[in-house]
């Protein structure tokens, strides 16, 4: 446990209260700006929900299928992006 979650200096992240809540997407999590960096953090819960075969499915959908040209931006780009990050990361 680092020093700043120790005595409460810590906020909780947006990523953290996104996996708090009952049921999310995978969706939601890649919208948020500090997924990444989540993920670099090693977040043991965020991790393993990345994990997971559904989770890991789709990862590698939105980094291998060509999304649809009226498609979203964050579809076509943001998502296939974040996907590649989260897959080549060394943690």
């Amino acid at each position: 446990m680092s020093f700043w979650r120790t005595f409460g200096f810590h906020t909780v992240s947006a990523v953290e209260n996104i996996l708090e809540k009952e049921s999310f997407t995978l969706e939601e999590l890649l919208d948020e700006e500090e997924l990444l960096q989540e993920c670099k953090g090693q977040n043991q819960k965020l991790l393993d929900y990345l994990l997971q075969t559904e989770t890991l499915q789709k990862l590698l959908f939105y980094l291998t299928t060509d999304p649809e040209p009226d498609a979203e931006s964050k579809t076509r780009h943001k998502y296939p992006y974040l996907a590649c990050e989260i897959l080549c990361l060394e943690v």
